[in-house]
């Protein structure tokens, strides 16, 4: 699920600034030979005159935005427990999804529930039958705004609750709202504090009193120590932007900044713990030097570039101002995870001749690391941006390639397949009673084999496109095995093969196809809407102001035959001849996503077409597997891949100066034979080499 936008605070740099040692300027530091604390191993830097192979878009002109990238909360865990490696905790409830917590007090983050923070609100309206079409809060912290569209707070449907659910970051203060329930408005049921509204109804009422709240309320929010972001607000996203790293909505709120300082003080406190192992001397002999070789090799990790001379003497003097060691030790550990150049990724550059600004070699091992490994640089990274092999473009390129062999790449390609696909949560689907072999344990098979597939092919198997589509074999857990009907032997995940008749891809995956469907049905709009948007970038029209519901379903109805009952009116016809046709094709899969023969009693007819696709009038198919081979043979879907993938790296939908990089990544991804291995290093490598805006 995804929350809607929440409401932004004040920034976040103005007040860091004023407790934490930094330099001026962007953050960018030079990277000519100066030791950059790691204690890594130099690494050979290469001829930068070499003629080595160069991103794809090397050429292209068009400067794009420079860029402070606020680290997400999977950044941020990945950052700190590269930084101070933390114990787990054996309590806490560990979770793929929010709807396997308390929903209406917690969230799922970093694998396990965690308590809501106080001024975190959840609103949630039952609608057991998913009967309503669009549920909005509005109130006096929006302008009372009754649409999403003029600024309303839309509430997403969980279909694990039964419900319509957002969590939204409100001020203290006395607020007054309602629900906006198909355009009708409406008192909040789970609230009973009411006041008059003034046109002979009542509001519903809060009251948050979250400044100054007792450790009880939410003080405690950071203790788990795997996982610090826990208590950090979700990531909003932007419509047609699926991934948690957008640039824009990167806002930070009073909330976030609370959290930074709790969580820099627990990790601080973690780190101090073992005295002996943090510092590069006796703490008992503590002294300037010592303290000055610490700053210099913590804080090259944590600000991920060497500390500039007058930096190191800044936090070295605080040091030296603590009483004792450890004191010394966790202030600047505090300063430094809560400066904004631990929080943001720096994407600046140094303005040159031509006008443009170009990343310094630390914000390309930056642009790199987070890329693809979806963590900070390591100290071989660090290295590489010292000795030089990240200043030329090929140096860029090289570097990207091999880090695809690192064992980290699991972490970003598995964050960029769930988001891409939208089955974070596909482990909080819920089903009702007549899918009796739907349970947690089939739920989370599903969404492992959803989240691992890409990676498993990108650094495992032949990185094909056309395997994410075409490939019959898949790797899968006992109780998913049942439900696709494949011998199993054991009870490790294993790879299986699938009947090619019916399954193929990710298209026909179980994780998949229960996303896209109803608690007690299927789903053909979803589903093919998610076809249009997420594998053809293709936006569906909106729909009319006033949406006819679909009437109840008569006993041996068909899904076919319910839509083309719906989409016979003229007001709804518009936009369903964009998607049905397509989502109809997925028609012998039912809820979750077993094969089924008939529905209704009536064959299945899985038959279907994508209209106006690769300009042709439609592209017809008579079956999944079918579909799957003209997503697979698109130019249209490979571009839009392409896209999805910029998108990730970028942090932000495409804009006009991406266009030639993107158009020569598409040829690029072409010209490799469809190699997604080579897409995803040349893609990140592009943006770490892209000229940025003066």
């Amino acid at each position: 699920m995804s929350y809607a936008a929440r409401p932004s605070g004040p920034p976040l740099l103005a007040l860091l600034l004023a407790t934490s040692a930094c330099r001026d300027g962007a953050g960018a530091a030079a990277s000519a030979g100066a030791d950059d604390g790691t204690g890594a191993t130099t690494i050979a830097t290469g001829d930068d005159d070499s003629g080595g192979d160069v991103p794809p878009g090397s050429e292209c002109t068009a400067a794009v935005p420079r860029a402070l990238r606020l680290l997400t909360r999977r950044e941020y865990e990945r950052t700190v427990l590269a930084l101070v490696p933390l114990s787990q905790d054996g309590d806490a409830i560990s979770c793929e999804a929010d709807a396997q917590c308390e929903l209406a007090t917690q969230s799922c983050v970093g694998g396990s529930c965690q308590d809501d923070p106080c001024s975190l609100h959840t609103f949630v309206l039952a609608d057991p039958g998913h009967a309503h079409a669009q549920v909005v809060v509005a109130g006096d912290f929006n302008g009372w705004a009754a649409t999403a569209a003029d600024g309303g707070w839309p509430l997403d449907y969980v279909d694990a609750a039964g419900a319509w659910v957002g969590k939204r970051v409100i001020a203290d203060g006395h607020h007054a709202y309602k629900f906006v329930v198909d355009g009708s408005w409406q008192t909040d049921p789970n609230n009973d504090a009411h006041e008059p509204d003034g046109v002979g109804g009542d509001n519903s009422v809060l009251e948050l009193h979250c400044d100054g709240a007792p450790a009880g309320d939410d003080g405690d929010a950071n203790d788990d120590d795997a996982h610090p972001a826990r208590a950090f607000p979700v990531e909003s996203r932007t419509p047609g932007f699926p991934f948690d790293d957008g640039v824009a909505s990167g806002l930070v709120t009073t909330v976030h900044v609370e959290q930074y300082l709790r969580a820099a003080e627990r990790i601080a406190a973690r780190a101090t713990a073992d005295l002996a192992a943090l510092l590069p001397c006796d703490p008992a002999s503590f002294d300037r030097s010592c303290a000055e070789a610490f700053v210099a090799d913590f804080g090259a990790r944590a600000l991920r570039r060497p500390l500039q001379h007058d930096e190191l003497a800044a936090y070295a003097d605080r040091m030296m101002a603590q009483q004792g060691a450890a004191t010394a030790a966790a202030v600047v550990i505090r300063v430094l995870l809560s400066s904004p150049m631990f929080l943001y990724r720096m994407e600046i550059g140094t303005v040159g001749d031509d006008g443009t600004a170009t990343l310094d070699a630390y914000e390309r091992a930056g642009v790199l690391a987070y890329g693809l490994w979806g963590g900070p640089p390591d100290a071989t990274l660090l290295q590489a941006a010292a000795t030089g092999a990240l200043d030329s473009d090929e140096g860029v390129l090289a570097q990207a390639q091999a880090m695809l062999d690192d064992p980290r790449a699991h972490e970003a390609l598995t964050a960029f397949a769930s988001q891409w696909l939208d089955v974070e949560h596909v482990a909080e689907l819920e089903r009702n009673a007549s899918f009796i072999d739907f349970d947690a344990v089939l739920a989370a098979q599903m969404a492992a084999e959803s989240r691992d597939s890409l990676a498993r092919i990108v650094l495992e198997d032949d990185a094909r496109w056309h395997s994410l589509w075409l490939a019959t074999d898949t790797v899968v857990g006992p109780q998913l095995a049942a439900l696709y009907g494949v011998p199993f032997d054991g009870a490790a995940p294993q790879r299986v093969e699938l009947p090619p008749e019916r399954r193929a891809g990710l298209l026909a995956q179980a994780g998949v196809l229960a996303r896209y469907a109803h608690s007690d049905r299927t789903s053909p709009v979803r589903r093919g809407v998610f076809v249009l948007e997420r594998l053809l970038c293709q936006g569906v029209p909106p729909p009319p102001a006033v949406v006819p519901s679909i009437g109840e379903i008569d006993p041996g109805q068909t899904a076919r035959e319910v839509l083309a009952q719906h989409t016979a009116d003229p007001a709804c016809s518009g936009c369903h001849e964009h998607f049905d046709p397509i989502g109809l094709g997925f028609e012998h899969f039912d809820a979750i996503g077993r094969w089924r023969d008939d529905d209704a009693g009536a064959p299945i007819d899985a038959s279907g077409w994508i209209p106006g696709l690769d300009g042709r009038d439609q592209a017809d198919f008579a079956d999944v597997p079918g579909l799957a081979a003209i997503v697979a043979d698109s130019p249209t879907a490979q571009r839009c891949f392409v896209q999805q993938v910029h998108r990730f790296t970028a942090g932000a939908l495409e804009r006009d100066e991406d266009a030639c990089r993107i158009d020569a990544l598409t040829t690029d991804f072409a010209a490799q034979d469809h190699d997604l291995r080579a897409l995803f290093a040349r893609t990140v490598a592009a943006w770490a080499v892209a000229p940025r805006q003066p």
